[in-house]
């Protein structure tokens, strides 16, 4: 029951992690109001060339930010997981 309940902490705690870091990109990102204008028209290909205009140049940020997180969740899990194991290993003799 308790491997369950830290992998399902894990998940609450990575998802959210992502969730804020996905917002936090997005706040980053700058609108002008020519963009603004031509995202509420609904036009699709308007309004997918304006995207493509807004994202432009934020490659490398995203890139950096999803290396980071990779990395900082893949090292936590095998901390966590080495852990866990650890002690079950040791309660069981």
């Amino acid at each position: 029951m308790a491997e369950i309940a830290w992998r399902w902490t894990f998940g609450f705690a990575a998802g959210s992690l992502i969730i804020f870091s996905v917002a936090e990109y997005l706040n980053t990102l700058t609108i002008s109001p020519a963009q603004l204008f031509l995202l509420k028209t609904h036009h699709p290909i308007l309004v997918l060339q304006t995207l493509a205009a807004i994202f432009r140049g934020s490659a490398g940020r995203v890139a950096s930010a999803v290396v980071v997180l990779v990395l900082a969740l893949a090292l936590a899990w095998i901390v966590i997981a080495s852990i866990g194991r650890a002690s079950s290993l040791v309660s069981r003799f």
